[in-house]
């Protein structure tokens, strides 16, 4: 099982990051299509806050998952 907010056919995206957020391998990996993806901290902050990530706020460094 994956996680729900992931979305996309051939580029997967994040659906919990408001705007258009390509996952790398290692995001893909580690987090959204592996069994333990509520570890993932974009999916932990989404769930905390109820509302979607921006897709700055992902750049100014939570690009590792370091929130």
């Amino acid at each position: 099982m994956g996680c729900i907010y992931l979305t996309g056919r051939q580029l997967k995206m994040c659906n919990a990051v408001d705007g258009s957020l390509v996952l790398s391998l290692n995001e893909l990996s580690e987090h959204c299509i592996s069994d333990h993806y509520h570890a993932c901290k974009i999916y932990q902050r989404y769930l905390a806050k109820g509302m979607k990530i921006t897709l700055v706020e992902y750049q100014r460094g939570l690009a590792v998952n370091k929130f």
